[in-house]
């Protein structure tokens, strides 16, 4: 417990710090344009990751990112709604259910596969007493956040095994550090979160998997950027610059070895990677729809038939899938700098 906590301590410390310029930079900074991102600080793969290898990319369009750490992907999709953000690294599921309640929010790309092979989807991790999913009656399931991508998943994998959400299956909030603690004490029976973040529990081995994300949905988009529909509109060069990096990081990211990638998250970690056991698996990054914005709109559709087909969300109105996608300004960025011989 005190390893997680002194782990989690320098992800946040990392998280504030990293993207911002150090006092050398004091100058330079000064003619950046400053864009306020949200994400959650907790998640090491596919966030941090992404912000460290994206810094070059921002230093060439003049862009600096201010950083607020929130919860997870319920905040951070009404951080960016509220305006507070101007853009948001989130999971796609919460974004559909703020913008279903008028969130003045648009997907812009995006990134990171649930499928069988990459293993990045919500895992239901349970003690090893639970041999099935009927021996999740009358138990309790602990995930991140209420409302994030793991605790929407976990309902769909709770309702297509045939238990009720609420009903059969209490669903709590749990810290991110007291997840694999609150199993092994018996406090929760199954926990719903990604897969290195449950590590802990089969490395002890007081705890297994029961069933994941790709059982059910067979491969989908978990995350994506977001933007607040005020920032595209008043700050559109500052959009388009942002999305130059976003692609151009994509890229650099796609074309690394294992090797390479997990030596990127090791210097995050500061060398302890003992809870991320083979981080090979676990690079969201490999496969990506950045180069066809079209597959946003597929991407974000597959979100949202898989949730009204479970009934985790209802009353979907005629034109909503087009009305939370804006993916113009990946579309003009793509072709400029295909144009410019800086993509395939």
């Amino acid at each position: 417990m005190k390893r997680i906590r002194k782990l989690m301590g320098m992800v946040v410390v990392a998280t504030l710090v990293f993207p911002l310029f150090a006092p050398g930079d004091a100058v330079l900074a000064q003619n950046k344009e400053k864009i306020v991102v949200s994400h959650p600080p907790g998640f090491v793969i596919g966030i941090l990751d992404f912000l460290k290898a994206m810094r070059p990319h921002l230093d060439e369009q003049g862009l600096e990112l201010s950083l607020i750490p929130v919860r997870g992907g319920a905040d951070n999709a009404t951080t960016a709604a509220s305006g507070r953000a101007d853009v948001a690294m989130s999971s796609i599921s919460p974004v559909i259910n703020v913008a279903l309640q008028g969130g003045p929010i648009k997907v812009i790309n995006v990134y990171g596969f649930e499928d069988a092979e990459h293993r990045t989807g919500t895992v239901i991790a349970v003690r090893n007493e639970i041999k099935d999913w009927n021996g999740l009656r009358g138990k309790i399931l602990g995930t991140h956040r209420l409302g994030s991508l793991s605790e929407i998943t976990a309902r769909i994998l709770l309702q297509a095994n045939g238990l009720e959400p609420g009903k059969d299956v209490d669903i709590i909030e749990l810290p991110f550090g007291g997840m694999a603690p609150s199993l092994k004490r018996n406090q929760v029976q199954a926990l719903a979160f990604f897969p290195p973040y449950v590590a802990q529990v089969y490395n002890e081995g007081y705890g297994h998997e029961l069933g994941k994300t790709s059982d059910v949905i067979p491969t989908f988009a978990r995350e994506g950027w977001i933007a607040n529909t005020t920032f595209l509109e008043k700050r559109p060069d500052a959009a388009l610059r942002l999305m130059k990096a976003i692609l151009l990081t994509t890229y650099d990211l796609s074309r690394m070895t294992n090797e390479q990638y997990i030596e990127l998250i090791t210097d995050l970690w500061k060398g302890d990677t003992s809870i991320l056991p083979d981080l090979a698996k676990y690079k969201m990054l490999r496969d990506l729809f950045v180069y066809d914005p079209g597959a946003v709109k597929e991407a974000v559709g597959a979100h949202l038939k898989v949730m009204r087909d479970f009934k985790v969300v209802k009353n979907v109105p005629d034109g909503f899938l087009d009305s939370v996608i804006d993916a113009s300004v990946m579309k003009r960025a793509h072709d400029e700098l295909r144009a410019a011989k800086r993509l395939p």
